[in-house]
């Protein structure tokens, strides 16, 4: 499937009955609509689609149309009857197609994001910090029976946390885990996940919250102040990468369906942003990074 035949399929989806059946959009209006309604671009719909079809999980019946299901369940969010007016079938179809191809987006993440990805114009000669790390957490309701450890004091509301990272000499997404209790600390998912994946002289920058370890570069420990300048421009990219996973509905609103399948919504989403980063159709700004730990 190309991205061409892909806008196709969505003109099909959301064409209106008063709409002549050869209407066409312009490229921006495309461009509008995609990220309206599904919240990526054709071109990452088609890599997925294509990835999907390598490994052969693409279930029986099937369709391009029903890929696009789950991303207007996670773009919309708006529960299974709108959603389905919005692509023009029933209710329970809807929720059938989209939470099959959900979880395999989600099983993506493995082949897309990878950690070995952060060595990609990386030179060590100049500094042996090449990752930025952060952690967001996402509101859903209360468990039950009650756990206080749900609780995220900061924002004074039950959530799921997730921790995510980005490389600094090539924007890509290159490691998340989740979901976490919203009261847990970074640094404890840090030392008990990513540090181990680490090599043994490598430092990643933090946030001032994050402390206590020797690779654990937070704002503080600059020397110069165009060095301080740089380390917050590499974490504001970090944010950014944030604002982009909640432009999706799923993850701006109070999520109402089970952890695992948050988990699962998560990660479609971040597979879906580094395909847009590798394709093009998601941009991050470029920075410069001297900063010296030695």
């Amino acid at each position: 499937m190309s991205p061409r035949e892909f806008k196709i399929v969505s003109f099909d989806l959301l064409r209106k009955p008063n709409q002549r059946s050869n209407w066409t959009y312009s490229r921006r209006g495309v461009a509008k609509k995609w990220s309206t309604y599904f919240g990526i671009q054709p071109e990452v719909a088609s890599e997925v689609w294509n990835k999907l079809l390598e490994k052969g999980v693409i279930p029986g019946g099937g369709k391009p149309k029903h890929l696009l299901y789950g991303y207007v369940l996670l773009m919309r969010y708006a529960g299974d009857e709108a959603c389905g007016q919005i692509v023009g079938c029933h209710s329970n179809t809807f929720r059938k197609w989209a939470w099959k191809f959900i979880p395999l987006v989600f099983d993506l993440h493995h082949q897309v994001i990878r950690l070995d990805n952060r060595l990609n114009g990386w030179n060590k000669t100049e500094s042996n910090t090449n990752m930025v790390m952060d952690a967001t957490t996402f509101g859903v309701n209360d468990s039950y029976p009650f756990d206080s450890k749900m609780w995220d004091v900061k924002r004074s509301k039950a959530g799921l946390k997730y921790l995510v990272a980005h490389a600094i000499s090539n924007g890509n997404i290159v490691y998340w885990s989740g979901w976490h209790k919203g009261s847990k600390s970074d640094i404890k998912m840090f030392k008990e996940e990513l540090m181990g994946l680490m090599d043994e002289d490598e430092c990643i920058e933090a946030d001032a919250g994050c402390s206590g370890k020797f690779c654990i570069k937070n704002p503080n420990t600059a020397k110069t102040r165009r060095a301080k300048q740089q380390k917050g421009i590499v974490r504001a990219r970090q944010e950014t990468i944030f604002c982009k996973m909640k432009k999706f509905k799923c993850l701006r609103d109070t999520w109402i369906h089970s952890y695992e399948k948050h988990r699962q919504a998560v990660g479609a989403i971040l597979v879906s942003l580094q395909l847009g980063l590798e394709l093009g159709t998601v941009s991050l700004w470029d920075v410069e990074y001297e900063v010296e730990y030695f």
